[in-house]
């Protein structure tokens, strides 16, 4: 990864290219499907791309940066934000958009919809079921009021891989209780 960063800062053109190259190779896929799965945009996925890699080539300029993710990591998660940021300028989003976007894909059906009073009911209802404290803690915390999942770690004495496993049961078990609850 360094090794990327050190071909990234070098001064000799055909180094730097196929360094640019290879993060293009890397990364351009997995961002361009998010936002194209999002927006339906091909033109807006080729743009957000492209200001990803001039934060790259910021971020790379600056010695202390180090790059401790996979490079299709670190840039898809540009990518997220600044697709996040444009979402919320140009208003397209419901206000619960933030929340919906930081979700994982297998339950996305849950929240994915604009969100009517009845859902938020039932989704109310759901957590008010739960019998394990720790699930509606966790899902209030990260949901409703975003906190990270490392802070949620902390606070509930987990480790960030057990948070992350304890956060998908939770919202596995809400979902199957949402349903239950808007079937009826």
């Amino acid at each position: 990864m360094n090794n990327l960063i050190e071909k990234l800062r070098s001064d000799l053109p055909r180094v730097y290219n196929r360094a640019f190259k290879y993060v293009y190779q890397e990364a351009y896929r997995p961002c361009a499907k998010l936002v194209i799965q999002r927006t339906k945009d091909k033109q807006l996925a080729e743009d957000i791309f492209q200001d990803a890699m001039c934060i790259l080539i910021d971020k790379v300029k600056q010695p202390e940066f180090k790059l401790t993710a996979h490079i299709r990591t670190y840039m898809y998660s540009i990518c997220r934000n600044l697709l996040l940021q444009k979402l919320e300028r140009n208003r397209k989003e419901t206000v619960n958009q933030k929340a919906v976007f930081a979700q994982q894909e297998s339950i996305e059906d849950v929240t994915s919809f604009n969100l009517t009073e009845h859902r938020l009911t039932c989704i109310e209802k759901a957590l008010d079921t739960f019998e394990k404290e720790d699930c509606k803690t966790i899902i209030r915390l990260f949901y409703l009021e975003g906190k990270r999942l490392i802070d949620l770690a902390k606070m509930m004495n987990y480790t960030p891989g057990s948070i992350k496993s304890k956060r998908y049961d939770c919202i596995k078990y809400l979902r199957k209780k949402v349903f239950s609850i808007y079937k009826n």
